[in-house]
């Protein structure tokens, strides 16, 4: 695999960066949240009490707790607003600040891409035109090979001035011209036609995949 360049992982280094920084402002503003919430529970709460205290015993300590209690709920319901509205702005600025730290990874990323492509496309492709001319050649050596071994026994014959009809028994036929490839079989992966050709499933498989299976084993 190719490693990430300087320009593309200083990208990704910065979007983390503020991405941390973002995650963690908004679990303290919600941590704030829930601390305000339980305090504003706990003093809703405690007012019932108060008052039916004060109803009880209508005396200035007793009012004086009320009163006091209502303008904690009442400063706890201020705080609480604030600190919802700070925690939205946190959760607002997540896209806002990292959608373009994204967009510049990305944007290095795909350069680095296609510089690494125009770089070596040609050579890619130069290898497959020469794979496809040694494999074309590798056939017309197998073909030249039968010729010559052919060529081999009509020279003798010729050099003896033995009638073809009379080299012609099976005993004398070459082992050049009894060896078949049957290069259409593909039914395993020792077969002829897996062993010695390449099939459009095949070509489709490494084109797909970027591998390809050598004796049933993908490589």
């Amino acid at each position: 695999m190719t490693k990430l360049n300087k320009t593309v992982s200083e990208a990704i280094k910065n979007l983390k960066a503020e991405k941390s920084r973002i995650q963690e402002s908004i679990a303290t503003q919600q941590a704030k949240v829930d601390h305000t919430s339980a305090e504003l529970s706990e003093a809703k709460a405690e007012l019932p009490l108060l008052m039916d205290a004060t109803v009880a015993d209508p005396s200035a300590a007793n009012e004086q707790a009320e009163i006091e209690c209502r303008q904690r709920i009442e400063q706890l319901e201020f705080a609480l607003t604030g600190t919802q509205e700070r925690l939205e702005l946190a959760r607002n600025s997540y896209g806002k600040k990292l959608t373009p730290l994204s967009t510049e990874a990305v944007a290095s990323a795909k350069k680095q891409a296609d510089d690494y492509f125009d770089k070596e496309i040609d050579k890619k492709m130069d290898n497959i035109a020469k794979a496809k001319t040694a494999y074309l050649q590798s056939l017309a050596d197998y073909k030249l090979l039968q010729k010559e071994c052919q060529s081999i026994k009509r020279e003798a014959c010729e050099e003896m001035e033995m009638k073809p009809a009379d080299a012609s028994e099976k005993s004398y036929d070459v082992k050049a011209l009894r060896h078949q490839v049957n290069w259409s079989h593909l039914g395993g992966a020792t077969s002829d036609g897996c062993k010695y050709t390449v099939s459009e499933h095949e070509m489709n498989d490494a084109l797909k995949y970027g591998t390809f299976k050598q004796n049933g084993q993908r490589v």
